[in-house]
């Protein structure tokens, strides 16, 4: 049986690997900011797509509510979207660093908060948080990443 599936930065990287396989058997939504490269990936894998950044949550609850629209329901929801920063904290960007923290960490929490009623209704659902290493297993010059995987 095919699920509705959301995958949250399904662009670039694992995410965009996660939507090749998936998007097979399934109907698959991703999101990500850069409408070029959702396009893209969109059209070869035949699912849909949202430009949505998950770090603003009133954005992520008007592109779930479009996709119930759209799709009925969301089975599944992959937060995967993440940014990445290195160097050394004290002369990292304050703004990059905002956006790291933003997107890693609230972007989970806001998405997993506009679906959790969704799935709550109807009695099931799943959603799988991609994390990294990175949380457990640090290494200098990426503080700020390995603390929003942590």
């Amino acid at each position: 049986m095919r699920k509705v599936i959301v995958i949250t930065g399904g662009s670039d990287g694992l995410g965009r690997a996660l939507t090749e396989s998936l998007s097979k058997e399934n109907d698959v939504v991703i999101l990500a900011t850069n409408e070029q490269k959702l396009i893209e990936v969109a059209n070869h894998n035949n699912c849909k797509y949202k430009v949505c950044d998950v770090s603003n949550y009133k954005l992520v609850e008007k592109c779930i509510k479009q996709i119930i629209d759209d799709c009925g329901t969301i089975d599944v929801l992959i937060n995967n979207a993440g940014l990445w920063i290195q160097e050394e904290l004290d002369i990292n960007d304050s703004d990059r660093i905002n956006s790291v923290v933003d997107v890693n960490l609230l972007g989970v929490i806001n998405c997993s908060k506009a679906v959790i009623p969704i799935m709550k209704n109807k009695k099931e659902g799943l959603i799988i948080n991609i994390n990294s290493q990175a949380g457990i297993n640090h290494k200098a010059e990426r503080v700020v990443y390995n603390a929003t995987k942590w």
